[in-house]
């Protein structure tokens, strides 16, 4: 008779809810996107374009003239994103970094649709992009797939603690 026994039916809750909690988390785990889920179609090697100014958008401009000289050098080592792509991130004002996104065949500019505050993480054999961003103190998380020139939003901002 569990009733009779407080201590017994206290500890079968507490396990039933800890169950519950730890399921919840690897589901909403399972539910991130994985940089294995989006492959590169492709990995360049010959020949890095500088980027060029005339398909860039607007924000380039400031961009340009201010990391010219840093960005030549980065791409110089080789494409570090999706494949074939150079993925640079530059500071765009206190805990702020604008992330543009350079093809290494033609020099071709795409800015992405979001900025960060707590990192940007990418691969260079994948196609996702992952943004951390602070939003009135929670920590949140913007899934990017970039295909064709195009930045594709699969989820987010998603909130959580652990961001």
């Amino acid at each position: 008779m569990a009733w009779r026994k407080p201590w017994l039916v206290l500890t079968t809750l507490a396990i039933a809810g800890a169950s519950a909690i730890v399921m919840a988390a690897q589901i909403h785990a399972a539910e991130r996107k994985q940089f294995s889920d989006f492959p590169a179609k492709e990995t360049f090697s010959g020949k890095i374009s500088a980027p060029d100014a005339k398909t860039a958008p607007k924000q380039w401009s400031a961009v340009r003239k201010i990391f010219k000289d840093i960005i030549r050098q980065e791409m110089a080592k080789g494409a570090n994103f999706a494949g074939d792509y150079y993925l640079a991130t530059v500071g765009c004002g206190s805990s702020c970094e604008a992330i543009f996104v350079i093809d290494v065949h033609d020099g071709r500019v795409f800015a992405a649709p979001d900025s960060a505050t707590n990192g940007v993480f990418f691969q260079k054999d994948s196609r996702l992009i992952i943004i951390r961003e602070n939003k009135d103190y929670n920590l949140s998380r913007t899934y990017l797939v970039f295909e064709k020139g195009r930045f594709i939003r699969l989820a987010g901002p998603e909130t959580g603690k652990d961001g």
